[in-house]
């Protein structure tokens, strides 16, 4: 391939650009935004991490379907996820996903099978790793992982139960209570 130069311009000739002053830029109003030069990228919008960035994180969910803590479903006495044979212990669980506590690190994004165990129907869920992240040191000093699966198809979850209804006592007024401020 050849490249051709360009002629050098020679200050003073005709066509060259007038010598730029010695001094700095003349001072901008304040407030204002220097212009960008043509073709350069405009500014990056604000990340999370950025210290005057708005705080968005727990602000919004962004789930489907709400999530029933391990305590309202005795029915799983316990989890396996296939094929890795890690042991789980869940955290919540929903129609659309689940939350569970393992000691091994599972790929995001990795299709796996969690196996129920206990009375618990379906007996198999079929979803992708969907999060994972350490959640505690184990006293034998390995890490614990939180892992989130997203369930291929959702599962049926029955409704959770009703917190009892308390029979309350009648209020009775025995005595007057005054402000004494």
């Amino acid at each position: 391939m050849f490249f051709s130069r360009a002629p050098k311009q020679v200050a003073g000739s005709p066509g060259s650009t007038p010598p730029r002053s010695s001094g700095s830029a003349p001072p901008r109003p304040p407030g204002s935004v220097p212009a960008r030069p043509p073709g350069s990228m405009p500014p990056r919008p604000p990340r999370a991490t950025d210290n005057n960035a708005p705080r968005t994180r727990g602000t919004a969910e962004n789930r489907g379907a709400p999530r029933r803590p391990a305590s309202t479903v005795p029915e799983i006495t316990g989890l396996r996820f296939s094929p890795h044979g890690v042991e789980a212990t869940l955290i919540n669980i929903s129609t659309s996903g689940i939350l569970v506590e393992c000691g091994e690190r599972l790929k995001a994004g990795s299709a796996v099978t969690v196996v129920f165990e206990g009375t618990f129907t379906p007996r198999t869920a079929e979803g992708r790793v969907a999060r994972h992240s350490v959640s505690a040191m184990g006293r034998d000093g390995r890490l614990r992982y939180h892992v989130g699966l997203a369930f291929t198809k959702d599962i049926p979850l029955e409704p959770e139960p009703a917190p009892p209804m308390a029979e309350s006592a009648p209020v009775v007024a025995s005595q007057v209570v005054r402000n004494r401020w």
